[in-house]
């Protein structure tokens, strides 16, 4: 049996073309998500992988990795509505959701948070700004 696989990267997912003898599949994958895919009537295999969204290493079945996500959040109904931003250590189903950011270690999760603490400072200076021209 020949069995071929090429890949271009298109956004957060990857389009893959499967060749088996001669047929041809074309599959798309996003963010890690795997998909069933038949060609010619064979069932072909793959093997699921996560990238941390900061570097671009791959994640390993041993590593410390760690998933990161922001939320919507008020404190009381007349403070206004920010991002909560929300740590946790890795967790497969988690990591399929398309909110979470993938990330290999500390370092990695640190230039994380050190970007959205410049955005949410950004954020609330600008409606600071707003505010008093008002």
């Amino acid at each position: 049996m020949k069995f071929g696989k090429s890949g271009r990267f298109w956004g957060d997912g990857q389009v893959e073309i499967w060749q088996v003898e001669g047929m041809t599949d074309v599959g798309y994958s996003w963010r890690g998500t795997p998909q069933m895919r038949i060609a010619g009537g064979e069932k072909v295999t793959w093997t699921e992988t996560f990238n941390c969204d900061i570097c671009g290493k791959q994640k390993g079945s041993v590593d410390h990795w760690w998933l990161a996500w922001s939320e919507p959040y008020s404190p009381h109904p007349d403070a206004p509505q920010r991002h909560l931003f929300k740590i946790y250590p890795w967790e497969n189903m988690l990591a399929h959701d398309a909110t979470v950011k993938h990330l290999c270690g500390q370092a990695c999760l640190q230039k994380l948070v050190d970007r959205w603490l410049n955005t949410e400072m950004e954020i609330g200076h600008a409606a600071g700004m707003s505010a008093a021209k008002h």
